[in-house]
């Protein structure tokens, strides 16, 4: 039953996760506060360029970054929220995330009503 629960979480977040913001789609704003809050990042943990987000459509859209902000080390709902914080401590291109676990790893099993 883990095993499936792990696959879920990676089809909703590959299915469902859009937009790195906190407005634009409920279920991306879930995921969102989650890595935040949790400090996590995808479902398994990021340990290169190649991670949870490539084949998310927000991923796709092209954005200048492979994780979201909100994987990202310091960044609190609050400056999530005014645009005040920034990608700068996360990798464009390369490395492992500074937030390394993924919310599966954490077991964290809140998410698991996101599926």
């Amino acid at each position: 039953i883990v095993n499936s629960l792990k696959s879920e979480l990676k089809s909703a977040l590959l299915n469902k996760y859009s937009h790195d913001d906190l407005t634009s789609s409920e279920v991306s704003t879930s995921w969102n506060y989650l890595f935040i809050k949790l400090e996590c990042c995808g479902v398994d943990a990021v340990t290169s360029a190649t991670n949870d987000f490539d084949s998310t459509s927000w991923q796709t859209g092209s954005p200048n970054t492979d994780i979201p902000l909100g994987c990202c080390p310091g960044v609190t709902i609050e400056s999530y929220l005014s645009a005040s914080a920034t990608n700068a401590g996360c990798p464009s291109s390369s490395g492992s995330a500074p937030v390394e676990k993924g919310k599966y790893d954490k077991n964290d099993y809140a998410v698991w009503g996101l599926v």
